[in-house]
């Protein structure tokens, strides 16, 4: 974060639903963010989805502020095994939830069906499978112990 943020030709912006960890961090809901229509030229979003209840809408979301001919990585935990999104059989109940506000819960285990998802949205979807291409090294060097693929999805011009 503090990467880009410095970056002179780059207008980034860091969100959370929480908000606060950095001076530069906005608090946002990815499911209702508060910027117009086609705001942003590339949308990293890693590994919030499944902890979204509404993940149908927030992608929605990503896509309406996405500007025609954008770019978003938009990767979320995945179980390559299964065929289909599912709920999480593991979620705890609403009011054990409400006690941890700061807590990661995952409401789903996305499948291999997580791509048509992101088509729903209307992105354009490749998915490249970047572990694939990893030395043993390298995934020692930068911790990827699980690299997975990633999720390159396009708003059409």
């Amino acid at each position: 974060m503090e990467r880009f943020a410095r970056l002179e030709n780059l207008d980034y912006t860091t969100a959370d639903v929480e908000g606060g960890y950095t001076s530069w961090m906005e608090t946002l809901d990815v499911t209702a963010i508060a910027k117009p229509d086609a705001s942003y030229d590339t949308v990293i979003c890693l590994h919030v989805l499944q902890a979204v209840e509404d993940d149908r809408r927030a992608m929605r979301e990503l896509f309406r502020v996405l500007r025609p001919g954008g770019w978003a990585i938009l990767n979320s935990r995945l179980d390559p095994e299964v065929a289909a999104t599912r709920p999480n059989p593991n979620l705890p109940p609403p009011e054990v939830r409400a006690e941890s506000p700061n807590q990661d819960f995952a409401f789903r285990i996305y499948g291999r069906d997580f791509s048509d998802r992101l088509r729903d949205a209307g992105f354009e979807v490749e998915v490249a499978p970047f572990g694939q291409s990893l030395t043993p090294e390298e995934i020692e060097r930068y911790y990827l112990h699980v690299p997975g693929d990633i999720y390159v999805c396009r708003r059409p011009n």
